[in-house]
């Protein structure tokens, strides 16, 4: 009798740990994800569109989904969910705060780099 009640007892342990292990796990799965209004990189506006050979549009929708993908690795995640993008104001001071991915040689380099440009992110969603 007294190993039966052990018995269940442990099962019952093990199904509340579990339960509270799936919870748990569960609960960092669904806060594994970070909104980023307005991101920047070193403090500079992120350009939506590459300077790549991978992607000759470099602002294409493909190519913007890898812009943002690419951010996302560079804030510890593993790829972007979700993107919004601006057209900025065409003035000097909009143009130069801004970094923009670029992709050069074989095997691919990449790098946000200063550079000029208008396109930029409003929201990037990374998971």
């Amino acid at each position: 009798m007294i190993q039966h009640k052990l018995a269940i007892s442990l099962a019952i342990g093990k199904v509340t740990l579990m339960s509270i292990l799936f919870i748990v796990l569960g609960s960092m799965e669904a806060m594994a994800y970070q909104v980023f209004d307005n991101p920047r990189i070193r403090n500079r506006h992120v350009d939506r569109c590459t300077a790549s050979w991978v992607y000759p549009d470099g602002c294409s929708q493909n190519a913007t989904a890898h812009v943002a993908t690419e951010f996302c690795k560079v804030k510890g995640y593993s790829y972007s969910s979700y993107s919004k993008w601006r057209d900025y104001p065409r003035t000097d001071e909009y143009r130069r705060d801004v970094v923009k991915l670029v992709e050069e040689g074989n095997p691919v380099r990449r790098s946000f780099q200063d550079r000029r440009g208008a396109w930029i992110f409003k929201m990037i969603i990374c998971e």
